[in-house]
């Protein structure tokens, strides 16, 4: 069964809508998703883990040094060096 809503949205939000086919999918979705996330909150606080905002920012600004770090040319040279790696040890079939 489904119910069709009437939302009001900022600009922002309502301009990333319309690059969306199917908006009710991505709607569907993304409130799935913030539920998952609810439910995760009260099995960590259940388990006596209690999430805070000052925890999550650091947490947030530590993964975006870390993505800062991960170029995608260090990506790629990494790789390279696993695949260098790799042939020497195996050969080039392996």
């Amino acid at each position: 069964m489904t119910k069709r809503l009437t939302v009001s949205l900022p600009d922002h939000l309502a301009a990333r809508l319309d690059q969306e086919p199917n908006v009710s999918a991505f709607v569907a979705e993304a409130i799935e998703g913030k539920m998952r996330g609810e439910r995760v909150r009260q099995q960590l606080a259940d388990a006596g883990i209690e999430l805070t905002e000052a925890g999550s920012a650091r947490t947030r600004q530590r993964l975006a040094e870390l993505d800062a770090e991960w170029t995608p040319q260090r990506r790629k040279a990494l790789r390279e060096q696993r695949r260098k790696r790799v042939h020497q040890q195996f050969g080039e079939n392996g």
